[in-house]
Parts: structure tokens; sequence; C-alpha cells
């Protein structure tokens, strides 16, 4: 007994497209009852499908934590909870912006330009 390969999914845009298809002619409210049911069925399959190919991105995104000396970036992986995107976003180091005195001399006394 042979396997068939596995289906190709479709695009998040060709989802996309599906879904909204799908909304504009539920919202033109002209479908008999058992089509909108059926079309809104789809929505969610399609709808479902977007979403799970978001959060795969999202995973496999990395933030920029900032730059080395040799001015490479220093990422780390994309939290996946929120909890460790608060954590990721205490440990990370905000520049403070500097008033217009404090910018224009060093501790010294000397205009650091």
């Amino acid at each position: 007994m042979s396997k068939s390969p596995p289906a190709e999914q479709p695009t998040f845009e060709a989802t996309f497209e599906k879904l909204s298809a799908i909304v504009d002619k539920l919202e033109d409210g002209d479908l008999p009852l058992a089509d909108a049911l059926s079309q809104y069925e789809q929505g969610i399959a399609a709808y479902r499908q977007c979403r799970e190919t978001l959060e795969q991105a999202e995973r496999k995104l990395e933030l920029l934590t900032g730059v080395d000396a040799a001015g490479n970036p220093i990422t780390q992986p994309f939290a996946e909870s929120a909890g460790e995107l608060q954590e990721q976003a205490g440990n990370r180091t905000r520049r403070k912006s500097r008033t217009k005195s404090e910018s224009s001399t060093d501790d010294d006394g000397q205009i650091p330009y």
C-alpha cells in the first residue's frame, strides 16, 4: 500500500483571500441559510489556518537585542508567551534620552563630539 504525498497547503495569502471572500459573502446577507452555514464553516477553517501560519511565523522571529562591537546584530528567539516577552523586555537595556544640557557636554564639561 503506497501513501500519497501530503497535500500541499495553500499559502497564507491565498487562505486570507479565501477568508476575505467568505466574509464578504456573509456580510452581503444574500445566501440561503444552508449556504451561509457552509461558508461560515469554511471561513472558520480558513481563519484557523491563517492564525496557525502567523503563530508559526512568530515563533521563527528573532528579537534584535543590540549590536556587538563588530556591528553585528545580537538576536534572541521571539518569546512564545506573554510572560517570556515581559521578562525579555525587562532584561533589555533602554537608552535614556538625555536632556539638552546633558547631551551638550561630557561629565568633565567637554563637548563629546
